[in-house]
């Protein structure tokens, strides 16, 4: 299977791998050459990376001004009462053109952090908390602590609030996937009264040495600057649902953490890649869910502390599956490759979706939002980069990662005036179409983000016709209906790409094709998808036969719920019964070869799909 198999694939006994995805056309790389996105998975070995494992303990006391912190940038300063106080920076290396600015690294606020004050005897810091708060949008923070008590000051690497007064509710943490995945901490190791030492400030330094031009010291910022980079995002999703709450989100850096396809928890992650894992239980049923954003931290070769277009791409992709719906199956990609459809929707997305939220960064820490950026090589000096606005790579289509990720942005910014883009939309509105087509019959595409955008902003319907027309793709309704091969596609069949969606009506032969003209695996049409509105809820007989030879497997799903499916190892026909509820379904037909072979190319095999 390919959808269904990328998505839930079993690893141990109880663990299902359900997503991994490369941003932005670029996460991994090398000293000399540009990033580009691991594969899906990312490796063999994941199965001994534990997901489930490491992280910080649940917070231990009521958090004294968690009501008051309704986002990461609410500056509320000290609560009432505090004996204790102080302010949590970390350096922030702020990303040019050029790579890396180390000499403009700056302080910053870490912001919506969790800090701690721990009960301290005999000269040393103990594991008892007394009391907890947030770090303001300034970083300023303050604990209530008896003023005879001698404490300890420890900053976790988590932005969190709960729910409790009502509200939003969220919990980001850093911790080391090659070690146990322990969380990060900032500690002030001394212990000391509120009477005797009220104001504590602590500094989480880069350990950046610019005499040798590599790191030698402790990358203390790193776990908040990557926490901050959530919080651009963060902010944004607030401005369109204020009471959101978002599961806990792993964000697993180190230093050890490398281009190599490998042991994840060796640090060969391949890349940044968002990745959900599912625990279930004998029935099938989901018990626990382990959601992780993995990062490269690999000085002079590949880091992402300070990207911030790869963070928030990556959380991009974390708020799609957590509160609308993605389709995609990843997989290695490069910009210009004609994709699967929801693959370039899912990665165009995240794209658009991180010069969005950098927006309303600083222009000191974020000085181009509309320019992504990825920083590799040696000291950091080279970037990965293309414009968001303006960068079309390859020929222009729904199966375009830069037509998705241009049209998104270009629903946003200004008004350019220009022909073709003529309106701006705010985040809150792309975000509420983003959120409403959880429930489509389609396949998360271009198509079905922008047939709901239109629904949803009648009086922008035309211009949003004009914008996307910029880019060879028609949006009649959510299926591509009326659809055009683009100028430029270098197709070697066109019934293989047009129409988007093939149709089956029961008991008639409909013919689909797999055909690897593009690429393998998640390439467009390698994967043919049919439209079957079951006329009735009744057991259907699905068949599937070779028209020459292949190997065909078939997947169905009903509002991106998987249903059932069956693949033949060997080349001959395939038949099976499955029960179907009255409605649309979307059926994925392919050949296993094309989808498992890399290098297959210009490999076309049909089927005789059948359903009666």
């Amino acid at each position: 299977m390919l959808l269904s198999k990328l998505h839930i694939s079993l690893i141990a006994v109880s663990l299902l791998l359900l997503q991994a995805c490369g941003g932005g056309g670029g996460g991994g790389g090398s000293g000399g050459s540009a990033p580009v996105a691991p594969a899906v998975g990312n490796n063999s070995s994941a199965d001994k990376h534990d997901a489930f494992s490491g992280g910080f303990k649940a917070i231990q006391t009521v958090i004294n001004n968690n009501a008051a912190m309704n986002s990461c940038t609410s500056v509320v300063g000290a609560p009432v009462g505090s004996t204790i106080s102080g302010q949590i920076l970390y350096e922030r290396v702020p990303l040019f053109g050029a790579g890396l600015s180390y000499a403009g690294t700056t302080n910053a606020p870490a912001r919506g952090v969790v800090v701690e004050a721990v009960a301290a005897s005999g000269g040393s810091c103990g594991t008892t908390v007394i009391d907890t708060t947030l770090t303001d949008g300034n970083g300023d923070y303050g604990l209530i602590v008896p003023l005879t008590q001698p404490v300890c000051v420890q900053v976790r690497a988590q932005m969190y609030r709960s729910s409790v007064g009502g509200g939003g509710s969220w919990d980001f943490q850093v911790s080391d996937n090659s070690n146990n995945n322990s969380p990060y901490y900032l500690l002030d190791t001394t212990p000391a009264t509120p009477t005797a030492d009220p104001v504590r400030n602590l500094l989480a330094g880069s350990g950046w040495n610019s005499t040798q031009s590599r790191y030698t010291g402790s990358r203390s910022a790193a776990p908040f600057a990557i926490l901050d980079s959530s919080c651009h995002a963060l902010e944004d999703v607030l401005t369109a649902d204020s009471d959101i709450n978002l599961p806990t989100l792993h964000f697993r850096w180190s230093k050890n953490n490398n281009e190599a396809d490998g042991n994840l928890s060796d640090g060969d992650v391949g890349g940044a890649f968002f990745s959900i894992t599912n625990k279930v239980n004998g029935s099938g049923s989901i018990i626990d869910q382990a959601i992780e954003i993995f990062l490269l931290g690999d000085d002079g070769f590949d880091t992402d502390e300070y990207d911030q277009h790869v963070i928030t791409h990556e959380f991009g992709h974390y708020i799609t599956a957590m509160e609308a719906r993605s389709d995609s199956f990843g997989g290695s990609h490069a910009l210009g490759d004609e994709l699967d459809m929801a693959v370039a929707f899912d990665e165009g997305w995240g794209d658009a979706f991180s010069g969005l939220v950098l927006d309303t960064a600083s222009v000191t820490h974020v000085p181009t939002p509309h320019i992504y950026q990825d920083t590799y090589g040696p000291a950091q000096q080279r970037v990965f980069k293309f414009n968001l606005e303006t960068a079309g790579v390859g020929t222009k289509g729904w199966f375009n990662e830069s037509s998705v990720y241009k049209t998104i942005y270009n629903l946003f910014d200004p008004d350019e005036g220009s022909g073709f883009d003529r309106l701006q939309l705010s985040f809150s509105q792309l975000y509420d179409s983003l959120v409403a087509i959880r429930n489509s019959k389609s396949i998360i595409s271009i198509y079905t983000f922008i047939d709901r955008l239109k629904t949803d902003n009648p009086a922008d319907a035309s211009a949003i016709d004009t914008l996307v027309a910029n880019e060879s793709i028609v949006v009649n309704d959510q299926y591509g209906s009326g659809q055009t091969i683009p100028a430029g596609l270098a197709a070697n069949n066109n019934d293989d790409v047009i129409p988007v969606y093939l149709t089956a009506n029961a008991g008639v032969n409909q013919t689909a094709c797999s055909n690897t003209q593009f690429g393998a695996f998640n390439k467009l049409s390698v994967g043919r998808y049919v439209r079957f509105n079951a006329p009735s809820s009744r057991s259907y007989t699905l068949s599937l036969t070779p028209v020459s030879n292949g190997k065909p497997g078939v997947e169905i799903y009903k509002a991106g719920n998987y249903i059932s499916g069956a693949e033949r190892a060997t080349s001959g026909g395939l038949s099976f019964d499955v029960y179907l509820s009255a409605g649309m379904h979307v059926l994925l037909v392919y050949d296993l070869d094309n989808i498992e072979d890399d290098a297959r190319v210009g490999v076309r095999k049909c089927f005789t799909l059948r359903v009666s």
